[in-house]
C-alpha cells in the first residue's frame, strides 16, 4: 500500500530523504547500452543531463543534494531540504530563483529569448506583481516533490524530443525514505555510493563516474588527483591501492557536506530589479526602460511597484523574529576522507567476505546492527564488519532508515502503529543492480 508523501515528508523543518526512481519498464533509458549492429559504446550523455540538471537544482532550490548515484536505469539522490534557509530569502530571491529553475518557455518564445538565459527583468516583474504566486513558490523551493518534478520532468522531455517518441519516461513516482540520524546518513550515503560497484560499472567507488564522490572531487577541486589515480605510471603500471589512497588523504580536512550544497547566500538580482522599478514609479518616469520589451512588461513593472510600495503590502517573508536559523553545513561529525575510507572498506570486506568461525560463512549482521554500531563508541572494523554483511543483499522496502529508537519516535509523528525500516538486508538477488 502507498504511502502518503505528506506522512513521510515534513514540509516544514529539515529532513533527510532518500529518493530514487526508476526508467520505465527498467529499460537502460539513461545509458543505453552498445549497439550490436554499428558497435555503437555505451552513451553516457543522459546520466550528464541528470548531474548538470541537479546542479542547476540545488543552486535555485533550498535543496541539499547529499549524495547521488546516476545508473543506467535509476537514480538515487539523498536529499536534505532547508526551509528554514528560505526564511531569510527575500519575495524578489523567492521570484529570481524560481524563474532559474522553469523560465516562461511560451513568453521567451514570443520575444525571441533564449530558453537557458538567466532570468529576465520582465519576468520577475511579472512574478513579483502576484503576491500570492510568489508566496505558492516560496513553499516550493524547499520541496522535495517539486525537486523531484522539476528534475524528472526536464529530464523526460529531452529524452523523448531526442528519440522522438512520446509517453512515459519514468515507471511511477519517486520512492521517499526519511533518514533519522546521523548513523542513518552514513549508512544511506554508503549504500548509494556502492550502487555502481555493484552493478559492476566500476571496480572501486572511487572511480566511478556521476556520482556523489566525482562531485565532491570537482567541488574541491580535486579532479586531477582523480584522473592521476586511475593513469599509469611512466612504466605503464597501474598502483590503485596506492594512488587511490593519495587522492583520499586530500579530503582528510574536509568536512562532510553534501557534494552539491544548496546555495544559501542571495543572488541579489531580482531585488536589484525590484528597486530600479520602484524607484522608477517613484520618480514617475515616462521613458521605458531598455530592459522592458514590451508595453505589458512596462505594466508589470508599474504593478511590480506599486504591490511593494503598497503600505498594507505583506511580503511572504517571515519578519525577522520568526525567521529560524538553518542547520549547519556539514552533516556528518567526521571529515569526507574518513568517510571514504570506510567506504572502500566496506566495499572491499563485501567482495571479499571475511571468514568467521570455522565454517568460515563470514560475518552475519542486519543494518539496524550497524547503526547501533556506528552511534556507540567502538572498534570500526566491527562496524565496518557488520554493515558489508547488511549491504551485501540490501533491498529498499518500509518507510524509513534509522535505529529503532528513532523509527519508534517517526512512528509517533505519522501516528502510526509502527514505522518499517526501509533498508533491510535481503536473500541474494540475481540482477547486479541495488533496488
Amino acid at each position: 500500500m502507498a504511502v502518503p508523501r505528506s506522512k513521510t515528508v515534513d514540509e516544514s523543518v529539515s529532513g533527510v530523504y532518500h529518493c530514487l526512481s526508476r526508467c520505465v519498464r527498467r529499460g537502460y533509458l539513461l545509458a543505453p547500452g552498445p549497439d550490436p549492429h554499428d558497435g555503437a559504446a555505451v552513451d553516457h550523455h543522459r546520466r550528464d543531463w541528470m548531474v548538470e540538471r541537479l546542479r542547476l537544482l540545488t543552486s535555485a532550490f533550498a535543496i541539499d543534494c547529499v549524495s547521488l548515484a546516476v545508473m543506467s536505469n535509476h537514480f538515487h539522490v539523498l536529499l536534505r531540504t532547508l526551509p528554514e534557509v528560505v526564511d531569510h530569502w527575500s519575495d524578489a530571491e523567492v521570484a529570481f530563483r524560481w524563474l532559474l529553475v522553469r523560465p516562461p518557455a511560451t513568453s521567451r518564445k514570443r520575444h525571441g529569448i533564449p530558453p537557458d538565459a538567466p532570468p529576465q527583468p520582465e519576468e520577475v516583474l511579472r512574478l513579483l506583481a502576484n503576491p500570492f504566486e510568489v508566496a505558492r513558490r516560496r513553499e516550493r523551493l524547499s520541496s522535495v516533490s517539486w525537486f523531484m518534478k522539476e528534475l524528472k520532468e526536464r529530464i523526460a522531455r529531452r529524452a523523448n524530443k531526442e528519440d522522438h517518441v512520446t509517453g512515459a519516461f519514468w515507471e511511477s513516482r519517486f520512492r521517499c525514505y526519511r533518514v533519522l540520524e546521523e548513523a542513518g546518513i552514513q549508512v544511506c550515503a554508503t549504500y548509494i555510493d556502492l550502487n555502481p560497484c555493484r552493478a559492476g560499472m566500476a571496480g572501486d567507488p572511487l572511480l566511478a563516474s556521476h556520482t556523489s564522490i566525482a562531485e565532491h572531487a570537482t567541488r574541491l577541486g580535486r579532479s586531477l588527483w582523480r584522473e592521476v589515480a586511475e593513469a599509469p605510471d611512466w612504466r605503464g603500471r597501474r598502483e590503485p591501492a596506492r594512488s587511490l589512497e593519495a587522492f583520499v588523504a586530500t579530503f582528510d580536512e574536509a568536512a562532510f557536506e553534501p557534494a552539491m550544497p544548496a546555495r544559501r547566500e542571495a543572488y541579489g538580482t531580482g531585488d536589484e530589479v525590484l528597486r530600479e522599478a520602484v524607484a522608477s514609479a517613484a520618480a514617475d518616469v515616462p521613458d521605458r526602460s531598455a530592459t522592458l520589451r514590451d508595453d505589458s512588461a512596462l505594466v508589470a513593472a508599474r504593478a511590480a511597484a506599486r504591490v511593494a510600495a503598497a503600505p498594507s503590502h505583506r511580503s511572504s517573508q517571515p519578519p525577522p523574529s520568526a525567521r529560524r536559523t538553518p542547520p549547519p553545513r556539514a552533516l556528518l561529525p567526521i571529515t569526507l576522507g574518513a568517510y571514504l575510507r570506510r567506504l572502500r572498506d566496506v566495499w572491499t570486506a563485501i567482495v571479499e567476505p571475511r571468514p568467521a568461525g570455522p565454517s568460515g560463512s563470514g560475518r552475519q549482521g542486519s543494518v539496524a546492527e550497524a547503526l547501533e554500531l556506528l552511534q556507540a563508541p567502538g572498534p570500526a572494523g566491527t562496524a565496518t564488519d557488520v554493515l558489508a554483511a547488511a549491504l551485501r543483499n540490501a533491498r529498499l522496502h518500509g518507510t524509513a532508515i534509522g535505529t529503532a529508537a528513532s523509527l519508534a519516535a517517526e512512528a509517533v509523528r505519522r501516528g502510526a502503529k509502527r514505522a518499517l525500516m526501509a533498508l533491510r538486508s535481503g536473500a541474494p538477488h540475481t540482477a547486479k543492480p541495488l533496488s
